[in-house]
């Protein structure tokens, strides 16, 4: 796995635990529900500017 694929896979992991935490969010102050779903759009964005639109998790 090269370096932009084992980044894209970290980046892409940060989404998921970002995700975990959201189904949280009825129980969490909203200052603190708020920041994962900020992250979790940042990253998003930043993935879909970066990445072409035919990358895949899985070509090389």
């Amino acid at each position: 796995m090269g370096k932009t694929q084992a980044n894209t896979a970290a980046w892409r992991n940060q989404l998921v635990l970002l995700e975990a935490q959201l189904t949280l969010a009825d129980i969490l102050p909203p200052l603190v529900r708020d920041r994962p779903g900020g992250r979790r759009d940042e990253i998003g964005t930043f993935l879909n500017k970066t990445l072409p639109a035919n990358a895949s998790e899985g070509s090389t």
